[in-house]
C-alpha cells in the first residue's frame, strides 16, 4: 500500500533535486505535484473515476505528501483527471483554492491537456 509518510519524504527529495534554489541554480526546473488529488484512489483505476474518499482519508492519505513536497519548495501543482464526491477535480474549488491555499500556494496550478474539453462536454450533456 501507499505510505503517506514516504510518499512525502520521497516527494520532498524530488522537487529539491529537480528545483534547486530555483530560479538562481541554472539547469533546474521547476518541480510540478502530479496529480491532485486522489488520482489513484478511483473506482475501478479509472483515471476520470470518481474516488470514493472521506474528509479523515484525504486529510491522513491523501494531502500530506503535497504538503510534504510544497514545503519543500514545490512550484506547481497539476490537477488530476478523477473527480471525488462527483464534483471533478480540475473543476473543484474547494480542493483547489482551499486545501492549496492550505498547502500556502505556489506559482501556479495546471491541468491535463483534455480536461478542460472533457469538463466542456459534461456540461453540455447536463444541459
Amino acid at each position: 500500500g501507499e505510505d503517506a509518510y514516504l510518499n512525502g519524504v520521497m516527494g520532498a527529495a524530488l522537487v529539491k533535486g529537480f528545483q534547486g534554489e530555483f530560479p538562481r541554480t541554472k539547469g533546474k526546473v521547476i518541480a510540478t505535484l502530479k496529480h491532485f488529488a486522489a488520482y489513484g484512489w478511483t473506482e475501478g483505476g479509472h483515471n476520470g473515476g470518481s474516488a470514493h474518499v472521506g474528509n479523515r482519508e484525504m486529510e491522513e492519505a491523501i494531502y500530506p505528501p503535497f504538503r510534504e513536497a510544497v514545503a519543500a519548495g514545490a512550484l506547481s501543482v497539476m490537477s488530476s483527471y478523477n473527480e471525488i464526491d462527483g464534483i471533478p477535480c480540475t473543476a473543484n474549488s474547494n480542493l483547489l483554492t482551499g486545501n492549496l491555499k492550505v498547502l500556502s500556494f505556489l506559482i501556479f496550478m495546471q491541468s491535463e491537456c483534455f480536461v478542460n474539453m472533457e469538463l466542456k462536454i459534461r456540461i453540455m450533456r447536463q444541459q
